[in-house]
């Protein structure tokens, strides 16, 4: 269990229960969860999830599970935009899926089927599995992991500052993508959502997470990405969070409480914030 689990689970149990009195009907309340890469938010979620689990019926999701599949995300890499090169930042999901999925857990009646992404597959681009999870309606709950959740379009004057050597076109294609992602997510007329943040140095901290865990699958599996490897893979990511991330960590994500942890390069908890909305 990480330190971070702890502030989690006792913000979680402070707020929830105002979060599902203010629901409509059969409809969830949303815990969202955003960090960079290799903050923990994945583990986190996972184990929020299991303690929510034990007072009300609650689901788990990804952004990444979103991910388009093999054929529409290598039409979109044709599209010749470096940033869209591979899957992960916005506009390389099924936004009308995601759409979907949180329309029918909304309405909580019947079932729904959550969509699970292979990263693995095609030596590791990556497809969508066929198999799905099937959720029995309505849940209570629902956690929602990923690392740009939150992120709001930025102005043009932003766009071009931090594009590089993409380019600003490139980036506002991106730009426009996050709409799409930020109204029906943490923009949603009339869902009730908690946010908790990870604040962690960015360009110092993702870098070095990553690399560790590239270290470690090396030792597993005998195969792995290089250092070198690892920061030129990065690079799209640190661009977004150049434009997005410091907005989302002064402002915070969810529409009723906001929780954001500091976190060290060791993933120590360096201070905790809360706002009420």
């Amino acid at each position: 269990m990480s330190e971070a689990f702890h502030f989690l689970a006792e913000f979680i149990d402070s707020v929830l229960p105002d979060a599902l009195a203010r629901r409509q009907g059969r409809e969830p309340a949303f815990v969202l969860i955003s960090g960079p890469q290799g903050s923990g938010k994945t583990f986190n979620a996972a184990q929020l999830l299991a303690h929510v689990a034990q007072q009300h019926r609650a689901v788990g999701l990804s952004i990444d599970d979103f991910y388009l599949p093999a054929g529409a995300q290598a039409a979109v890499a044709a599209g010749g935009n470096p940033l869209l090169a591979g899957r992960g930042l916005p506009g390389t999901h099924d936004v009308p899926l995601l759409r979907d999925t949180l329309a029918r857990l909304r309405k909580g009646e019947g079932e729904v089927e959550l969509p699970q992404y292979d990263k693995a597959a095609h030596g590791g681009r990556g497809d969508r599995c066929a198999a799905r999870v099937r959720v029995q309606l309505p849940v209570d709950v629902v956690i929602l992991e990923g690392w740009f959740l939150g992120f709001e379009p930025a102005a043009e004057a932003e766009l071009a500052r931090a594009a590089g050597t993409y380019g600003a076109a490139a980036l506002r294609e991106v730009n426009a993508a996050l709409e799409d992602y930020s109204a029906c997510l943490w923009r949603a007329a009339g869902v009730p959502s908690v946010g908790i943040v990870f604040d962690a140095q960015v360009r110092e901290c993702v870098a070095r997470w990553r690399i560790q865990q590239e270290h470690e699958l090396r030792e597993r599996c005998g195969a792995g990405m290089t250092d070198a490897q690892v920061h030129a893979f990065l690079e799209r990511y640190l661009v977004c969070y150049d434009v997005y991330y410091a907005r989302l960590v002064r402002e915070g994500l969810g529409n009723l409480h906001r929780l954001t942890v500091g976190l060290d390069g060791d993933r120590k908890v360096t201070y905790v914030s809360q706002k009420n909305m």
